[in-house]
């Protein structure tokens, strides 16, 4: 899984041309997209949950400040720290819709810098470059909910049969 957007994927085969079949199918798709909808709000909290294991920087320290700048101590813990909350925030979720034969879900972030906080390197610009050690987050959350994912989306496929 790449940082960036993680898709949920899930597909039924089968159906026909008869009017019962079609009803069926239609309300399968409908079940499933709550199922794909619910498993990804789930990992989409889960790794919100996993963003905020650091605590807030300067929650302990205060920062320096240096003009309009602030220093804040270094973290040498494995979990990120909050400071602004953009990466926190910039987390969202695609409600699952059909593509093809597969209806699709997405759990994704725009913000830049959740790759380099997930798998680690080098970043920075022309000013001063430095080397980010592995921070995993998105990882982590998956695993956690891997289970608890699929058992939404066998829920909402099966509860309405019970």
């Amino acid at each position: 899984v790449g940082c960036g957007m993680i898709r949920l994927l899930a597909s039924l085969s089968g159906g026909g041309k008869s009017r019962i079949l079609t009803a069926m199918a239609k309300d399968a798709d409908a079940r499933l997209k709550l199922g794909i909808d619910r498993a990804a709000i789930r990992l989409q909290n889960a790794i919100r949950v996993n963003l905020t294991k650091g605590g807030a920087a300067g929650a302990t320290r205060s920062a320096k400040v240096r003009g309009r700048v602030r220093i804040y101590p270094k973290n040498d813990t494995a979990n990120l720290r909050v400071i602004t909350g953009k990466l926190l925030s910039s987390w969202k979720m695609r409600k699952a819709a059909r593509r093809g034969q597969y209806i699709e879900g997405h759990v994704f972030t725009n913000n830049p810098y959740s790759r380099i906080h997930e798998f680690g390197g080098t970043a920075g610009s022309a000013r001063g470059r430095f080397t980010m050690r592995v921070r995993p987050y998105v990882q982590p959350a998956l695993k956690s909910v891997r289970d608890k994912m699929r058992a939404d989306m066998v829920d909402a496929f099966i509860a309405p049969m019970k």
